[in-house]
């Protein structure tokens, strides 16, 4: 068997210089456009300019280049969407301009993957060797393998040796069909079969070959392929459909097209932003499509506001400064400021003012909102946007977006979020996302959820070693588990139930943790030095550090007298203070399971003798609003 390979070594074999034909290229230097036909680029990656866009290449991993299309091969540690085995499968693909595809695909071999013994860069692409390890909740022959990933320098294909099969997860903006990944502007052609499909993951079989190109030119060589081409004035992206159902997408680059539509095509439109679109058009050569003249929205009023439209024209947008100008499109508009709606009349090249409220910051607090969902939809950016504006309009600053089972790949929506996975079934459910440190912005999904232990659950929710990814467990999910106390990953966050009766009841698998874990909610409200100015960076860190209030929107403080900088001291006397926003009808504090202090609707300081390293207050209202804080191993002073 071969000897293992370090980190160390690995780095260095990735940085000598092979010798043979094609020309191979293994430097320092940050590579980023295509060789000449013929050749090809290897390299370890340098910069995040060598990954494609919406890719998660970094560092460590291996670039692949020809004339046509780059690929980024994961580095030998681990896996990116697997826990437990190791790298080198392939997490991104793309001719050069396009966005990237796949979000891993790891070589199988009879089932399994391989958890590496060697890792050689070669001069057209990578040879790896290891022991078959079982994938989640599946058998494998075990034994020893050896696979390697080739790049045609003639040709857009890439080619895989020694596999028979790839665990495959897609990008959620694309979809399988007839042997490809169809995505807006990128197509995967793979040889191999689809055998089984786990929810968001395929595995695909007997594969030995992938063929990557433009969606606009897949249907090149196809006898039923329709040729289209032809001018789009201001617009942005082609639509091809048949039957009213979009079947493709192009970009469009000055508003020229030209390529092939796929069979049974029998419409064509031309998109833009804030403009009507054009009007369906049957495919054919030499067209005209015009897209509406654009009418723009002032939108007035104080603090950040949100804002949408919905016309031929449609968008989402939230609005930080007061008298910022959008163009939507011209005619009758129906346009929600706040979650107000009204219906104005916007002229082609004019402007119409309309007014909001605004948003009411809180100095120090935003509000984070925990149930946002993704979605698989072919267009799933816009849905993943959509859901996202909805929790503006509730008022939270900031969205964890949720895909079950799959990755969500939401668009750039100008607010702060994060993107994860979750598991759900037998009546409970684990989250999973990233953290800002970590370039890969998803969480694994696609996971089935049958196929995993539940031991195993916090483990493969963090998608392989390190501390990259926070989980989310619910109590019913601690009520299956038992005593957390013996798993190596334990949850950094429980998602409280609804308190209805007695707190000390609904929360006690909560109390009782060994493993630390911050409580949270459908709103969880996150501490900040400044929240006017709230990111994805912030709002980790306050979760991490357990600065956070869980509830259904109300928020509650607890302030100590006196900023101590170590555990409560034993039988020391403290003053302490609870105040809350919102409906609340009766709070208490807790020390454990020991009730402390009790308001009844009315807050005023209470002097406690605290023994423990945890202070929990729980508020709740007859109307069913809820909100509780924790403070352990220090209690900060609100300031």
């Amino acid at each position: 068997m071969p000897q293992r390979l370090s980190w160390v070594a690995l780095l260095a074999l990735a940085a000598c210089q092979p010798s043979g034909s094609p020309r191979v290229e293994v430097e320092e230097t940050c590579a980023t456009t295509p060789p000449t036909e013929g050749e090809l680029l290897v390299q370890r990656w340098t910069c995040g300019e060598q990954t494609p866009a919406s890719g998660e290449g970094t560092v460590g991993d291996l670039v692949l280049a020809n004339a046509w299309m780059r690929v980024v091969l994961r580095q030998p540690t681990h896996a990116l969407t697997v826990p437990g085995i190791g790298g080198g499968g392939l997490v991104d693909v793309a001719p050069w301009g396009l966005r990237d595809v796949v979000h891993e695909a790891i070589p199988l071999v009879g089932g399994g993957a391989l958890e590496l013994d060697a890792y050689e860069v070669l001069d057209d692409g990578l040879r790896l060797s290891g022991r078959v390890q079982a994938l989640p909740g599946r058998d494998s022959p075990g034994g020893e393998a050896e696979i390697t990933w080739r790049l045609d320098p003639d040709a857009p294909v890439l080619y895989l040796d020694g596999a028979d099969g790839l665990w495959l997860n897609p990008q959620s903006s694309q979809r399988w069909a007839d042997g490809a990944l169809d995505g807006p502007d990128v197509t995967v052609l793979f040889d191999g079969d689809l055998a089984e499909d786990l929810g968001g993951a395929r595995i695909l079989t007997e594969v030995t070959a992938l063929d990557v190109r433009p969606t606009a030119t897949r249907w090149a060589e196809d006898p039923l392929g329709i040729p289209i081409s032809g001018t789009a004035a201001n617009a942005t992206r082609l639509e091809l459909a048949q039957a009213g159902t979009v079947l493709a997408s192009w970009t469009l680059t000055d508003g020229v097209f030209e390529g092939w539509a796929p069979p049974g095509t029998d419409a064509v439109r031309a998109t833009a932003p804030s403009r009507a679109p054009s009007a369906w058009t049957p495919p054919g050569e030499d067209l005209t499509l015009t897209v509406g003249e654009p009418g723009e929205l002032r939108i007035d009023g104080p603090g950040p506001m949100s804002v949408r439209w919905t016309a031929e024209a449609r968008g989402a947008y939230a609005v930080v400064e007061p008298g910022t100008v959008l163009e939507v499109g011209a005619g009758d508009i129906d346009v929600t400021v706040d979650g107000v709606g009204q219906v104005v009349a916007v002229p082609a090249n004019g402007q119409i003012a309309v007014s909001g409220t605004g948003r009411d910051l809180r100095e120090h607090w935003v509000s984070v909102d925990l149930d946002l969902r993704g979605s698989r939809d072919f267009r799933s950016a816009t849905s993943s946007f959509g859901q996202l504006l909805i929790s503006w309009y509730e008022g939270a600053s900031f969205g964890l977006l949720l895909a079950e089972q799959d990755v969500a790949d939401p668009t750039d929506s100008g607010m702060a979020f994060a993107t994860g996975s979750r598991m759900a079934w037998d009546g409970w459910t684990v989250d999973a996302f990233p953290w800002v440190g970590n370039r890969r912005q998803a969480a694994h999904g696609a996971l089935d959820p049958s196929l995993v232990p539940l031991d195993d659950v916090l483990a493969a929710m963090r998608g392989g070693p390190g501390t990259d990814r926070s989980t989310v467990v619910d109590l019913a999910f601690l009520e299956a588990r038992g005593e957390l106390a013996p798993l190596d990953v334990h949850p950094d966050g429980v998602r409280l139930t609804h308190p209805l009766g007695n707190p000390l009841v609904t929360w006690a698998p909560w109390f009782a943790m060994e493993a630390p874990a911050r409580p949270v909610g459908p709103v969880t409200w996150a501490w900040m030095a400044d929240a006017s100015v709230v990111g994805t960076l912030e709002v980790q860190r306050a979760l991490a550090r357990e600065q956070t209030v869980a509830g259904s929107g109300p928020l509650i403080t607890l302030s100590v007298d006196g900023e101590l900088d170590h555990a409560p001291l034993p039988d020391a006397i403290y003053e302490v203070e609870v105040d809350w926003e919102g409906s609340l009808d009766e709070v208490r504090l807790f020390d454990g399971e020991r009730e402390l202090a009790r308001w009844d609707g009315v807050s005023r300081p209470w002097q406690i003798q605290a023994d423990a390293d945890r202070l929990v207050v729980v508020g709740w209202s007859l109307a069913g609003d809820w909100a509780t804080t924790t403070m352990r191993d220090r209690l900060p002073v609100e300031d």
